[in-house]
């Protein structure tokens, strides 16, 4: 499957390790995708929590090889929330804004 990323619409992480990219942002109606890649066959957890640290999504990949793509299409309010993607030693955490 080919996927084209805007590039204004991504950050990303990847300095030596995890290789983390978050992407459509400002997420429209909820939608978003995490790919992570370079995971070195380790655990990774994707979650996403509110402003306020609640956490509202959490889900655990398990022995992660190669590149791995999460497509989200979440019920959230329009706001302010934080996707993380973290292994036993690496976190990588970014605000995405949900717009409706």
């Amino acid at each position: 499957m080919t996927e084209i990323f805007s590039s204004a619409s991504i950050s990303s992480c990847g300095a030596g390790g995890l290789n983390v990219v978050i992407g459509q942002n400002p997420a429209i109606d909820g939608d978003f995708w995490v790919s992570i890649s370079d995971a070195q066959n380790k655990d990774v957890q994707v979650s996403v929590t509110d402003i306020l640290g609640q956490n509202l999504y959490t889900r655990n990949l398990t022995g992660i090889t190669g590149s791995y793509l999460l497509n989200y299409r979440l019920q959230l309010a329009g706001g302010i929330y934080v996707v993380s993607a973290s292994t036993s030693d690496e976190v990588f955490s970014k605000k995405i804004v949900v717009v409706r």
